[in-house]
């Protein structure tokens, strides 16, 4: 028995088949698949996050760190506290009192001396284009001794002026006086607390109406010099030995506030 054969031409794919077959063909995204995805997608956002914050400093941030560095500078005998002996060792903040890590003997307690050495920041700096016929400069008058010196005062046997306080009352060429340009040089930066002197007891001539607030008309009388009293040595009274004794100064020292040496 002879069969007929049917024969049977293959059909051209159609778009739908090679649709159907390219999605067949390709990968299939499994739940771990998406969770990697998700995963790397959000720590590259969180490195793109950082670098943006890193780049951005707030002037807070800036003033914090820039506080962290402090220096001392050795502070006027007008400054030194009473009680000089008992100062803390060290200083953790700006304005702080505390005992100096160099010798300058520049204030007295009951007959010794200690040294007493202010904190301050690099705001407090001297203007290195400062010059005076009399003082030099800025870096010339941070050279000089700041040890406390005695002697015949208007009010009697006390302290004097010494070579530097003498200095930072000059005048320089530019017509600022040193007390001013050299800040850091002098210790006078604006503060507050222990380093902030409004003397109640200063006069200029031993006139007592011409203190502070007479200073405090006129700019250019910072640089009159005064007397204060302070209790910084034993009186030889003997009827009150804790009575104040004559220390001079000038008004830029005594009056703070008046002469901007205070904040």
């Amino acid at each position: 028995m002879a069969y007929n054969t049917i024969s049977t031409i293959p059909e051209e794919p159609s778009a739908d088949d090679a649709l159907l077959a390219n999605i067949a063909n390709k990968p299939k995204t499994t739940m771990k698949g998406v969770i990697a995805g998700a995963a790397a997608t959000a720590f590259i956002l969180g490195l793109v996050a950082a670098t943006a914050l890193s780049a951005t400093v707030t002037p807070a941030q800036t003033s914090l760190a820039g506080a962290a560095a402090l220096t001392e500078i050795p502070v006027a005998l007008v400054d030194c506290p009473e009680d000089a002996e008992s100062i803390a060792n060290d200083c953790t903040r700006a304005d702080e009192l505390c005992t100096c890590s160099e010798s300058y003997g520049n204030c007295p307690t009951d007959g010794s001396s200690y040294d007493v050495c202010r904190m301050v920041t690099d705001s407090c700096a001297d203007d290195a284009s400062w010059t005076s016929e009399d003082a030099g400069t800025c870096a010339a008058i941070a050279k000089m001794s700041t040890t406390y010196e005695t002697g015949s005062t208007a009010e009697g046997d006390g302290f004097i002026l010494s070579s530097r306080e003498k200095a930072c009352a000059a005048r320089g060429a530019n017509g600022k006086y040193a007390f001013e340009a050299c800040q850091r040089a002098c210790a006078t930066c604006p503060g507050s607390g222990g380093v902030c002197k409004s003397s109640m007891t200063w006069a200029f001539e031993g006139v007592k109406h011409l203190n502070c607030d007479w200073v405090a008309e006129k700019r250019e009388r910072c640089t009159e010099s005064g007397i204060a009293m302070e209790e910084f040595e034993e009186s030889e009274d003997d009827e009150d030995p804790n009575k104040p004794g004559p220390v001079e100064a000038y008004a830029f020292r005594a009056c703070g506030k008046a002469c901007g040496t205070c904040e």
